[in-house]
C-alpha cells in the first residue's frame, strides 16, 4: 500500500476548513462567518449538559482502574474460629475486624492467640488513639527490656509521656532488679505497673508473680490483655518482642495503658490465701 502524500492531505484539509469558514451572504447584504463546530468525538470540556454526570457519585477507584470492594462489616456477637478464618480470607488486607463488644468462643480465642497479627478490634481505645493514646491516669508505668530492639525503642518513645524507663541492667541480673524495684514502686503507688519487653516470658512472669503487688501476664493478643486486666487486675505486661510484630506490640501496649489495673475483691482474697501457703 502506497504511503499517502502528506502535502496533499494538508492541502485538502486546508481547503475543507476554508470552505467551512467561508462567509455566507445574509439577507441585508452583510456577511456572517459560518459557525465552526468541533468534529464529532472531540471533547470540548463543557459538561454542563450532562447533568447525570454531576449528580451520580463516583465509585472509589483503585490504582489499576477497578472499583474498590466495600470493607467487610466487623464480626459481632459470639465469633467462632470458622468465622475468623473466613473473615481473614475475605478481608482485602488479610486482617479480620471484630466489633468492640464481640466475644470469642474458646476455639476462636485459641486461634486469635496463634494469629494475633490477623485480628483487630473496631472502635477500641487502641485504634482511636493509636498514635497518641492517653494514659489511664497521671501515674506513669515502668518499662524495661532485656536487650536492644528498634521497635521497642520506637514504641516507648511514642508513649514517653506516660512511661518511665528502668535503670536496671538489660540482662538476667537486671530482670531480678527491675521486678524488685517494680514491686516496691507499685506498693508505694509511684507507678501503675510495668511493661517488660523480653526474649522469653517464662522467667519474667515467674519472678513478677512471686511479688504480692504484681500480677503479670504474657501478651499474645489483645484479648489476652483485656481479659487479664478485667478479670485479674493485671498490672505487668510481658511482651516477647522477638515473636510479635511492631503493630501487635503497639496494640497490646495501647490496651494496657488504656485500662487502669484494679484488683477484684475475690481475686485479692484468693491471692492472699495462696500467699499464706
Amino acid at each position: 500500500m502506497a504511503k499517502p502524500d502528506e502535502q496533499l492531505v494538508q492541502r485538502i484539509a486546508d481547503q475543507v476548513l476554508a470552505a467551512i469558514q467561508a462567509e455566507s451572504a445574509s439577507a441585508d447584504g452583510r456577511t456572517t462567518p459560518a459557525a465552526l463546530r468541533p468534529p464529532v468525538g472531540v471533547c470540548t470540556g463543557d459538561y454542563s449538559k450532562f447533568t447525570e454526570l454531576q449528580q451520580s457519585p463516583r465509585s472509589p477507584q483503585t490504582e489499576s482502574g477497578g472499583v474498590n470492594p466495600p470493607a467487610p462489616a466487623p464480626l459481632a456477637g459470639f465469633v467462632t474460629a470458622h468465622q475468623l478464618e473466613a473473615a481473614i480470607k475475605a478481608a482485602p488486607d488479610g486482617v479480620a475486624t471484630l466489633a468492640a463488644d464481640a466475644r470469642l468462643t474458646p476455639l476462636a480465642a485459641d486461634y486469635a492467640r496463634q494469629h494475633p497479627d490477623k485480628l483487630r478490634r473496631a472502635g477500641t481505645p487502641s485504634q482511636t488513639t493509636r498514635n497518641h493514646p492517653a494514659p489511664a491516669a497521671a501515674i506513669p508505668w515502668l518499662w524495661w527490656a532485656d536487650g536492644h530492639c528498634p521497635a521497642v525503642q520506637s514504641l516507648t518513645r511514642e508513649h514517653r509521656a506516660c512511661l518511665r524507663p528502668s535503670a536496671a541492667p538489660r540482662n538476667d541480673v537486671g530482670m531480678v532488679e527491675v521486678v524488685r524495684d517494680l514491686a516496691g514502686l507499685v506498693e508505694a503507688k509511684r507507678v501503675q505497673g510495668g511493661l517488660l519487653f523480653v526474649r522469653s516470658g517464662a522467667r519474667a512472669v515467674c519472678y513478677a508473680n512471686r511479688c504480692k503487688t504484681l500480677r503479670a501476664l504474657v501478651g499474645t493478643c489483645a484479648e489476652t490483655v483485656d481479659e487479664g486486666v478485667a478479670e485479674l487486675g493485671a498490672n505487668v505486661l510481658v511482651i516477647e518482642y522477638p515473636y510479635i510484630s511492631p503493630a501487635t506490640m503497639r496494640e497490646l501496649l495501647a490496651r494496657m495503658l488504656a485500662q487502669p489495673p484494679k484488683l477484684p475483691a475475690n481475686v485479692a482474697h484468693h491471692l492472699a490465701d495462696l500467699h499464706c501457703r
